[in-house]
């Protein structure tokens, strides 16, 4: 948690510009070195974006937060004394794995001029894999509406479709850092539309509470 104070006075101090798109990931870096910061464990819902080119724009915005906090804070951030070590690793290792969809791009793109098929089904299921591994393992944490644990099965088949949702992430980090580097003169933020609540159960019942 931030105190709301420090988060306006994060903006004042270092503002963000009216050429560039930036979410909570960059906005943090700015203030967390700043005392005033409260870790916590909960867990938080989120409504989804109901339409691809909202999920699109979305998407778009967050690579590009991404993409600066990496260029503008990183070092200092990595070298921060304030942060203990494992908090600097792990830092690090979230900004490797952007350098991960470019290289799987341009493998595929050598794959596919080379005409190397096989290099390139190998290229695509090798990135998936590992996006399904990382579900799996994150969907440890997740209950079910009752409170259980998922069934191996009901795990198994979110960790497949969490893989599936990642490739996104193939064509929009390279195509947010063409826009970086491409782009001129400011941008128009579209704010996403929220149509219902965060909590899948709660927007259910609330919509069948509707139909009736």
């Amino acid at each position: 948690m931030i105190r709301r104070q420090l988060l306006a006075a994060g903006r004042r101090l270092e503002g963000v510009g009216a050429d560039r798109r930036s979410g909570s990931v960059e906005q943090a870096c700015r203030v967390d070195r700043r005392p005033g910061c409260l870790a916590i464990d909960a867990e938080v819902w989120e409504e989804p974006v109901r339409t691809v080119a909202d999920l699109w724009s979305q998407r778009l915005r967050w690579a590009e937060g991404a993409l600066r906090r990496a260029f503008e804070h990183g070092p200092s951030v990595a070298a921060s004394p304030a942060l203990p070590p494992a908090a600097r690793l792990d830092f690090v290792a979230y900004v490797g794995q952007l350098v991960v969809p470019a290289v799987v791009a341009g493998a595929c793109a050598s794959a596919i001029v080379t005409g190397r098929r096989r290099s390139l089904v190998s290229i695509v299921a090798g990135y998936l894999g590992v996006s399904a591994l990382l579900g799996w393992d994150a969907l440890r944490w997740t209950r079910a509406p009752d409170g259980s644990r998922l069934a191996s099965g009901e795990r198994l088949r979110r960790s497949l479709r969490v893989a599936l949702f990642s490739g996104v992430w193939l064509f929009v980090v390279p195509c947010s850092l063409l826009d970086l580097v491409l782009r001129r003169g400011p941008i128009r933020y579209k704010k996403m539309e929220h149509e219902g609540v965060g909590d899948p159960v709660v927007d259910a019942g609330r919509r069948a509470a509707d139909r009736l």
